[in-house]
């Protein structure tokens, strides 16, 4: 099995850190292999991960299927629509605008 945090770190090459801005290699953002071994039921429970692979698979399969039922019923609804495989919304309008900002704007 491979382990969920490699798993979520298996995208290749360098990424900008959220953190410091710095590059970073896939390398650097796993957790070290006898760091795992030794710790991995806390960072199973510290991370909320289910203990098997399976399960896992299971929850993600259930939210994937939400979100694209709820695709298809905002397309079926004509709130989207699906163009060349992308997804198009349509233009936001203008929000209407609040009778209390216009007072406070006509004040200050």
């Amino acid at each position: 099995m491979i382990a969920p945090c490699r798993v979520a770190a298996a995208h290749p090459g360098p990424y900008r850190c959220v953190r410091c801005g710095d590059a970073h290699q896939r390398e650097e953002r796993l957790i070290p292999h006898d760091l795992w071994e030794r710790d991995r039921a806390r960072f199973v429970r510290d991370l909320d991960l289910p203990r098997s692979c399976e399960t896992f698979l299971q929850h993600l399969e259930a939210a994937l299927s939400a979100g694209l039922e709820a695709v298809a019923e905002a397309v079926a609804d004509g709130a989207m629509t699906i163009d060349k495989n992308m997804i198009v919304l349509p233009k936001a309008k203008p929000a209407l605008e609040d009778p209390r900002l216009a007072r406070i704007s006509q004040t200050g």
